[in-house]
């Protein structure tokens, strides 16, 4: 036994220069080595998997939800102005009064869903009670307006209309616009940063493969021992998870890419499409209360300008017939949200529902033209039935099929969304939990490949 003398210590042996000159010594720089590198692939594995995560979580659950949100408060509320204004029609009365409620209802559900997923802090907040302190005064003001009935009521429906537009809508539209700037940021970074975290786990995990090659090399050379098992092992654990986390990695990529330019793209653009088509449904019905009451060539001009905006805003200025036209060609020449759409088409049946879709648009406005041709002949009456009529052909008819067919597309499109979204999310499943498991298995298999050897040294 060696028993320490008084003023001195006892310290574990250390490797000197002189042991790192030895076999023994060398050996053991080679386990440090690999050591250490495989505590930084595990660091930079970790990194990868947290960026990842961060992107899907962004784009998947903070952002487009609340995206969404917004405009079908957008489409909601430019719905509950026009069936604010066609109450006010001698004919669809009850049938407007009902979808206005459903559309109040539903405005404020939406508004409540989008309250519950604020995560900018004052860019969301603000907008949401914006809507939530006009949306009572807006509904107040209807309700002043159906008490006095038309047309003593239409000052306050002016008002009210105005007040949409001012306020509420703005207000729809900025929520989107907060939510979609941090979409758009966050795509843009993990368009750069999953990359650059893919070439970083490559490079630490090539600077562990040739450590282990080298150490099995080495031990080769000096000990005439062909193969060490463990080591050998270790090298193929790595090459294993190097190759899942690639996968991993390019997977979340390309689903990242499908959810964000070829599903929400797309939902966005249709979305936007549902909201301005409301609203500019409200400007065509307000057109013809506006003539009605104040029976001048030059009434309901601002309305009929808001309406053309609006549609540009859909579809361009093209005439509905062009776009027939174009249609059937198979080339539609479109701008605008729709023309968003026809250029980014991407899964199974959405060009042809697309296509239903700017088909029915262009029929609803080929009878807005023939209201706008009644009403500036002096038939007032009979350009009222058609916008309010629910008959095939007349407008309520065309833009409820309208309607639907764009429901179609953006169930298409929404359920790609979800899908890629779910799918990213499993992709990098575990990958937390293995990564320093994989970096321990390594580290493991590489000593109890040493230790053997290094004992035949004492030995």
């Amino acid at each position: 036994m060696i028993v320490a003398q008084p003023g001195t210590t006892t310290s574990r042996p250390k490797l000197s220069t002189a042991t790192i000159a030895t076999t023994p010594g060398q050996i053991q720089v080679f386990a440090i080595v690999i050591t250490l590198a495989s505590a930084m692939l595990w660091a930079v594995a970790q990194s990868g998997i947290a960026s990842m995560g961060h992107s899907i979580q962004t784009i998947g659950k903070d952002t487009v939800p609340s995206i969404v949100a917004a405009e079908k408060i957008r489409a909601s509320l430019a719905d509950m102005d026009a069936n604010a204004a066609n109450c006010f029609f001698s004919q669809g009365t009850r049938e407007a009064r009902a979808a206005y409620e459903t559309d109040r209802h539903s405005a404020a559900d939406s508004l409540v869903s989008a309250a519950n997923n604020i995560t900018y802090g004052k860019e969301e907040r603000v907008p949401i009670l914006t809507m939530v302190d006009g949306l009572q005064g807006y509904v107040g003001l209807v309700e002043t307006a159906r008490s006095k009935g038309f047309p003593l009521g239409m000052d306050a429906l002016r008002q009210s209309s105005e007040q949409m537009h001012t306020q509420l809508l703005p207000a729809a539209e900025a929520l989107d616009k907060a939510n979609f700037s941090h979409l758009d940021e966050i795509y843009k970074t993990s368009k750069e940063a999953i990359p650059a975290a893919k070439l970083r786990l490559w490079v630490v995990g090539l600077l562990v493969l040739f450590a282990l090659i080298g150490l099995q090399f080495y031990i080769a050379v000096r000990m005439k021992r062909l193969i060490t098992i463990p080591v050998t092992a270790a090298a193929v654990v790595l090459i294993g998870w190097l190759l899942m986390m690639g996968n991993a990695i390019g997977a979340v990529e390309s689903d990242l890419k499908t959810a964000k330019e070829d599903a929400f793209d797309s939902v966005h653009a249709l979305w936007k499409t549902r909201a301005v088509a409301y609203d500019a449904n409200a400007d065509e019905s307000l057109y013809l209360l506006e003539r009605g009451s104040v029976r001048t060539p030059e009434s309901g001009a601002t309305l009929e300008q808001a309406f053309k905006q609006n549609v540009s805003q859909i579809i361009g200025p093209t005439e509905p017939e062009k776009i027939l036209q174009q249609v059937g060609t198979g080339k539609p020449n479109l701008t605008g949200f729709l023309g968003e759409e026809m250029r980014n088409i991407t899964f199974d049946g959405e060009k042809e529902a697309a296509v239903e879709v700017v088909k029915t648009y262009a029929a609803y406005l080929s009878v807005d033209e023939k209201i706008r041709q009644l009403e500036t002949t002096g038939n007032h009456q009979q350009a009222v039935e058609l916008c309010t009529g629910s008959k095939v052909g007349e407008s309520n008819w065309c833009f409820n099929q309208f309607d639907k067919a764009l429901g179609k597309v953006l169930d298409i499109n929404q359920k790609a969304f979800d899908s890629s979204i779910e799918k990213s999310f499993g992709d990098i499943a575990g990958l937390t939990i293995a990564a320093p498991i994989v970096s321990a298995i390594i580290i493991a298999l590489v000593w109890i490949g040493i230790l053997p050897r290094l004992r035949e040294y004492r030995a």
